[in-house]
């Protein structure tokens, strides 16, 4: 399989057909790439709706697969693709990177708002 992996133009990471909230969470995640936004975001309503669109996307299936890091270690490129909307891997890690280093904030904020 490594060879199938490693010789791709790029693999396509899909996360199925789709929600409603697919590309509101997409959106998010682009936008938390921007560094001069991360702080605001974190005091923003929005945002912590946003937010919780975020946590229940890494709760899907296929971030459970421990295979599935082999098909993007060999990878020369990888997308993720979730109904229509997409983002390259590279940002797609870097925005939940970014997230988690704020994921406590987020926590207190969401469990305050209970």
């Amino acid at each position: 399989m490594h060879e199938i992996y490693s010789m791709a133009d790029y693999v396509c990471v899909w996360l199925g057909a789709g929600k409603p909230e697919t590309r509101d969470t997409i959106r998010f995640l682009i936008t938390i790439l921007n560094l001069e936004d991360l702080e605001r975001l974190i005091d923003n309503e929005q945002s912590l709706k946003s937010s919780m669109l975020v946590l229940q996307l890494l709760r899907h299936s296929w971030f459970r697969r421990r295979w599935v890091i082999q098909e993007l270690v060999l990878a020369q490129r990888a997308i993720v693709t979730w109904g229509e909307e997409w983002i390259e891997w590279s940002d797609f890690a870097d925005a939940i990177s970014l997230f988690i280093s704020k994921y406590e904030e987020v926590r207190k904020k969401l469990l305050n708002r209970q």
